[in-house]
């Protein structure tokens, strides 16, 4: 699945003078109001202009993102994505969200995360654990739909 910008833009509350945008933080799923030139507190991001189109019921903001220096647009129609894929694994009841190149530990046991595609869906992992002769490198993929 496709990992998504760390705000999100949902709405707008004003009129045509002025007044705010309705904002996620990804990382929190908290929403809260801001203006033009406000700086998003943990996340990088300063709002740089708001804008309300009406006719089209849409809102667009545009922001710096301080982490990489670039200016993108976020609108209330769409959700920006990074371009990065991601997945969610349940290792040993554990459940995580990964991308490639991501190591994490589980019983003893060090995964790595190789790949990641979606089309067809699945994620190439690595295992490796001092208890066995050598690394095993597994695909999975998301379970078949249950049809009836």
């Amino acid at each position: 699945m496709p990992e998504f910008f760390r705000l999100q833009l949902s709405g707008y509350i004003g009129d045509e003078h002025g007044g705010c945008g309705v904002f996620t933080n990804q990382e929190t799923r908290e929403s809260f109001l801001a203006g033009v030139e406000a700086d998003v507190p943990g996340l990088g991001v300063r709002i740089l202009k708001i804008s309300r189109d009406r006719a089209h019921a849409k809102t667009t903001a545009s922001v710096l993102d301080a982490r990489c220096g670039e200016e993108l647009e976020l609108s209330d129609q769409h959700w920006k994505e990074t371009g990065t894929l991601i997945a969610a694994l349940e290792v040993a009841g554990v459940y995580r969200r990964v991308r490639v190149d991501d190591d994490f530990s589980v019983g003893g046991v060090r995964y790595h995360v190789e790949s990641i595609r979606d089309a067809p869906a699945c994620v190439e992992i690595t295992a490796e654990s001092p208890a066995w002769p050598g690394r095993v490198v597994r695909t999975l993929k998301p379970p078949e739909p249950f049809t009836p």
